[in-house]
């Protein structure tokens, strides 16, 4: 694997041989792979686009503070109706948990209810179900 520098993003040089800028080519594309294989799927034997950089199942990361979020994670693009449903917000100061609809945040636990049951949390912050 190749590490992921400053030194590694200077390369190839301007006075680096032409000849070798397939390997380094590659050599980048590998490095990607790397890094993305880690929470999206890639399936490099298919060749279908389809297939290639769906987030795998727990890698997403949610939001946590106490302002619900109106952007993107690059804090610029606004929340979307489309590819930004689902996304999960932590509120810590109550602890509620809240998904985005596609035009609001709305709480996952209403007045303790989590869609077939009950939800409680035990004394050493479990969630239990009944």
């Amino acid at each position: 694997m190749a590490v992921w520098n400053t030194s590694f993003e200077a390369s190839p040089a301007g006075a680096d041989d032409p000849s070798l800028g397939d390997d380094k080519f590659r050599e980048l594309k590998q490095a990607v792979r790397e890094r993305l294989i880690k929470e999206h799927t890639m399936n490099t034997g298919s060749g279908l686009l389809a297939e290639d950089g769906w987030h795998r199942m727990g890698s997403g990361m949610i939001y946590i503070g106490e302002a619900a979020p109106t952007t993107k994670p690059d804090g610029a693009t606004a929340l979307d109706s489309t590819y930004d449903v689902g996304r999960l917000w932590l509120k810590v100061s109550t602890g509620q948990i809240s998904y985005w609809t596609g035009t609001a945040w709305a709480n996952v636990f209403v007045n303790g209810l989590y869609i077939g049951g009950r939800v409680a949390i035990n004394s050493s912050g479990y969630a239990t179900w009944g």
